[in-house]
């Protein structure tokens, strides 16, 4: 087609109605049209121009309608119509170029084209009537470019709106997805909420525990009290039994009755005293009984706590379990106090047993008066003293072991105190990104819906 920047354009006429359309450019040369016609594949020479012919002028219309109306072309080339309808011949084909040509003329301002001008075609209309083809091609053409370029964009938008409502589609199916999600957590959490309400029953059951083991603490703190008075009355009692002895008085003047009385004397408390070492070691057992069942009460307590902050973890609420923790650590230090309250009592046990060997090696030695004049007896009794200084020795290896004991339980509350600091950390540490990511999501489905 003829560039846009030739000379050809369509020129407006104000003056003219909208309702009476007049053709109203410039009668384009016989070389223009020809350059028209030959960009437009037509086979125009200038003898058709110049000097036409009804015929060839038919025929020029004809390959027009082909370029521009191609339904037209087409219809007229199949479509034979009667004249009326009493008469069955067909119309002739002049007729209906002329008619199709009429009705596009009149559509692009050329309203005044007549069955003359295919007939008995003149040169100056001929050439009129061409330079308005000619020019409603160009401007055809050049819209054509313009449809196209907007069909293509079209067709880009088309597809972008097309992969916008894929991209919806998916957006709505994943918030579905997370709201089943979303519903399927608060379900868990409501879970969560019984099995820490489960959890705080239970550690409301092992406080109550630990209370009863603190009243037995107290009441075993009170026998070791009744116990010290009873060691101290044994301890004068024999003070005062050796006192009966005349110090200045020389161990020959006194009588085999004498003797007799102050061996039995001995006797008596060196039973009296084995006895006493019964009930002490009897005390020692129920204490390292009481320490077995702290030990317990801590695996437990520390069994709880582990649960609780597992549930609350898994929750993501571990912030509100600092009081729990501050609760922990007031049991922990109730512990520490029941600790030391038995501490205190063993090493006052252990005192005892000093003061029984002390007191034991002091009846030793005022048996080995009696050892010339009563070798047999002073040798039981001696055998005696011996065993109970076995005892006693026993008495004191029970103390090494319980005070090891005290030392690795002090051992294991200062790991567990540290490994529950550091434990808390990485999960305050952990909630924390947790946090951070759920806020995240929770931002991009706001931005979703």
């Amino acid at each position: 087609m003829v560039a846009s920047s030739r000379i050809f354009g369509k020129l407006r006429d104000d003056t003219q109605s909208s309702s009476t359309r007049i053709f109203n450019l410039p009668t384009l040369t016989i070389e223009q049209l020809l350059t028209a016609f030959q960009e437009m594949d037509l086979k125009v020479t200038e003898q058709d121009l110049l000097h036409p012919t009804a015929e060839h002028t038919e025929q020029i219309f004809v390959n027009i309608l082909y370029q521009l109306k191609p339904s037209i072309y087409k219809e007229i080339e199949t479509t034979a119509l009667p004249l009326d309808e009493f008469d069955f011949e067909p119309v002739p084909r002049s007729l209906l170029v002329y008619s199709r040509m009429r009705s596009m003329l009149k559509d692009i301002g050329f309203t005044d084209f007549e069955m003359l001008d295919m007939t008995h075609p003149a040169p100056h209309r001929l050439a009129r009537i061409m330079s308005a083809l000619v020019n409603y091609a160009m401007f055809r053409d050049r819209r054509w470019e313009n449809f196209e370029k907007g069909m293509i964009e079209a067709d880009r938008l088309e597809e972008k709106v097309h992969q916008e409502e894929q991209e919806i589609a998916k957006s709505d199916s994943q918030l579905l997805v997370e709201r089943e999600e979303m519903s399927r957590v608060e379900y868990e959490i409501q879970q969560l909420e019984t099995e820490s309400q489960t959890e705080a029953y239970s550690l409301r059951e092992i406080a109550k525990t630990a209370d009863e083991l603190i009243a037995e603490a107290n009441e075993l703190k009170k026998q070791r009290g009744r116990l010290k008075d009873e060691m101290e009355e044994a301890q004068f009692n024999l003070l005062q039994l050796l006192n009966q002895f005349n110090p200045t008085k020389s161990l020959l003047d006194i009588s085999p009755h004498e003797k007799q009385k102050i061996l039995e004397e001995l006797r008596s408390s060196l039973q009296s005293e084995e006895q006493r070492v019964e009930q002490i070691m009897q005390q020692l057992e129920e204490q390292k009984h009481q320490l077995d069942n702290l030990q317990s009460l801590i695996r437990s307590l520390d069994l709880a706590r582990q649960r609780l902050w597992d549930s609350k973890r898994d929750k993501y609420d571990c912030i509100q379990t600092e009081e729990e923790e501050q609760a922990m650590k007031q049991e922990e230090q109730n512990v520490y106090a029941q600790r030391e309250i038995i501490r205190q009592t063993h090493q006052n046990v252990l005192r005892s047993l000093n003061l029984l060997t002390t007191k034991k090696e002091k009846e030793q030695e005022q048996l080995t008066i009696f050892n010339d004049n009563h070798p047999l007896k002073l040798e039981a009794v001696q055998k005696t003293v011996r065993q109970s200084y076995e005892e006693t020795k026993e008495f004191e290896r029970l103390g090494r072991e319980i005070q090891a004991v005290f030392d690795d339980f002090d051992n294991k509350i200062a790991t567990t105190k540290t490994a529950a600091r550091d434990e808390l950390q990485l999960w305050m540490d952990e909630y924390r990104s947790l946090m951070k990511e759920l806020n995240s999501c929770w931002k991009i489905v706001e931005q979703e819906l």
